[in-house]
């Protein structure tokens, strides 16, 4: 169904309920006849129009026109293009309080998802940083949800924001800490280390709540981010100097209380792909393994880290092997 029959539904419903909203949506529907084509509503004034009736019906919360209401609010956001900032912000601000709010159902969660990925399309997004703040902020409510279906698409969602941006850190010149992608790339990574920060909670710049499970995330997209930098990002010394002075000092901590294994592992990919990717971290990864090499179901993992690590470069085999702590307690352990 096309954005004028969402509205037409939405005003037959109103009928029985709100008419002092029927006069705003009789606007709407006008307006929509009277385009020829969707990409007409990209003009501010338009887009006001349409999302002014929208927003009384969402603070409403009345149940039918709500899921109307957030059905138009879609389609909408897929007529508005990143490259017009003030009509995305008008858009994401209705989005916002729908995210926040915990009783919203299920299904409007992930439809407020499946807008939200529209937003990171690579081939059209174009990126600024005061509308990623918006989107992330979005997404991390919805990720605190307790339903497993929303928090797996949150994760896809957030997962496909990063790569959004430090994929398009390989085209920006080092030297230009002006650009929107530059910035926000340095946000980003900064944000994930506040959730590694014993002062957290006096930092209000990122809204993931700290505990163990966003850490756990937090490992998982500082490997999505090397992952698709790869040696690009040692073009940037300013984020290389942030990893080895600030990330990799801040983890060291965490290697001595590995108790869950998922977050162990996340550990061992990541100063995997640091040594790879990077250079930096080969000792602490080291001394890391040698922290868990006495625990049998760590055994098989750090045998195969260690492969890879020398696969990727078989020159490192000398440094590892001069570890004799590590190869003394690795050997015990496979006996």
């Amino acid at each position: 169904m096309n954005l004028l029959g969402e509205y037409k539904l939405l005003q037959s419903d109103l009928k029985k309920h709100y008419l002092k909203i029927q006069g705003d949506i009789t606007k709407c529907t006008k307006l929509l006849n009277d385009k020829d084509n969707m990409g007409d509503i990209l003009s501010k004034s338009d887009l006001e129009v349409l999302l002014k009736p929208l927003g009384l019906i969402i603070t409403v919360r009345a149940h039918k026109l709500f899921f109307r209401a957030v059905s138009c609010l879609q389609k909408i956001a897929m007529f508005t293009s990143t490259h017009n900032t003030e009509n995305v912000l008008l858009v994401l601000q209705l989005i916002l309080p729908i995210c926040q709010d915990e009783d919203i159902e299920e299904m409007v969660q992930i439809k407020m998802l499946q807008t939200l990925m529209l937003y990171l399309d690579p081939k059209n997004t174009k990126i600024d940083r005061q509308l990623i703040k918006l989107i992330l902020v979005c997404i991390f409510r919805l990720y605190e949800t307790t339903s497993s279906l929303v928090k797996n698409t949150a994760l896809a969602t957030l997962r496909q924001l990063f790569s959004l941006i430090f994929e398009n850190l390989n085209t920006v010149d080092p030297d230009d800490k002006e650009s929107e992608i530059y910035g926000t790339a340095k946000e980003l990574l900064v944000g994930l280390h506040c959730t590694f920060d014993p002062d957290y909670d006096k930092n209000p710049n990122w809204p993931l709540i700290s505990n163990d499970e966003s850490r756990l995330l937090a490992l998982d997209l500082y490997c999505l981010v090397i992952v698709t930098t790869k040696e690009h990002l040692k073009k940037f010394p300013e984020f290389m100097n942030f990893i080895q002075d600030q990330i990799v000092p801040e983890l060291k901590p965490y290697f001595k209380n590995v108790s869950e294994y998922k977050f162990g592992i996340q550990l061992i990919r990541l100063f995997n792909f640091l040594v790879q990717y990077l250079g930096i971290g080969l000792e602490v990864l080291i001394e890391f393994m040698g922290t868990l090499i006495d625990c049998k179901q760590w055994v098989t993992r750090v045998v195969f880290e260690l492969g890879s690590i020398i696969l990727t470069d078989v020159s490192l085999v000398r440094q590892i092997l001069s570890n004799n702590e590590l190869t003394g307690h690795l050997n015990m352990s496979l006996l």
